[in-house]
């Protein structure tokens, strides 16, 4: 996306992650029989189409199941995924009160996504709170994790590692340590590319600014009219490219 933009304008172009901070949640108490490998999302094609030939294949693959493991889905895409409701091993929980239920529900956060466009926010999520992350390189995309476990390139390596995970004590132990490194790195990213677009605002006095909606609150605690109200000053030309 950024390539296609320096096509359009001389102007810099500057791409700021998705701005998350570290979450702390209290883990539920879960199955001790079972592994539950989350996935949280909406209804859109992309999260559909992916999870659901993700589905297919695992269960072509374990037609029973995989004694250990259990998928948990929730949000609007379960309205989408219905076929799996029977599925041994999948609950689908539909819409959560709280981004937080769901995290604490889970021992690790799966995204199955072998195609799909700009930076998978349910990955950042993932890492801020704290959880273990298996992940496709195209899921991981905007995170430039180099963790073997987040750049998988098939449903087989997704689900290769799913099966590690639940039986060897030692790589959850080193892929949680992994993901809160990954996410520390990320953050030292992000914290990077703000400072070079406040920097560029003012040195220049006009921008293209790309408006994550979450920015504004997330980052500097007020609302985003009040941080174009702060900046009209410096800035003689101000054009939103709203996502």
């Amino acid at each position: 996306e950024a390539e296609y933009f320096r096509t359009l304008t001389e102007r810099p172009i500057l791409t700021v992650g998705h701005v998350c901070k570290n979450i702390r949640i209290e883990r539920h108490a879960l199955d001790d029989r079972a592994t539950v490998f989350g996935f949280l999302g909406s209804d859109n094609i992309v999260n559909v189409r992916n999870v659901r030939d993700f589905l297919h294949y695992f269960y072509e693959r374990y037609p029973n199941g995989m004694a250990g493991i259990h998928f948990r889905i929730a949000g609007p895409c379960c309205q989408r995924l219905s076929e799996f409701t029977n599925h041994p091993g999948v609950i689908m929980v539909g819409r959560v009160d709280t981004v937080e239920d769901f995290y604490e529900s889970v021992d690790c956060v799966f995204v199955p996504f072998m195609f799909g466009s700009g930076q998978k926010i349910k990955v950042v999520e993932a890492l801020a709170y704290g959880l273990p992350l298996i992940a496709t390189a195209s899921a991981s995309d905007g995170v430039y994790s180099t963790v073997p476990s987040h750049n998988c390139t098939s449903f087989a390596q997704v689900a290769d590692y799913m099966c590690e995970f639940v039986v060897d004590a030692e790589y959850r132990s080193a892929l949680r340590a992994e993901t809160a490194a990954t996410f520390a790195r990320y953050c030292t990213r992000v914290a990077g590319a703000l400072h070079a677009l406040w920097n560029t605002i003012q040195r220049r006095r006009s921008c293209i600014l790309v408006d994550p909606p979450a920015l504004y609150s997330a980052l500097f605690g007020c609302t985003r009219a009040q941080i174009i109200e702060a900046l009209v000053p410096l800035v003689c030309t101000f054009d939103t490219l709203a996502e």
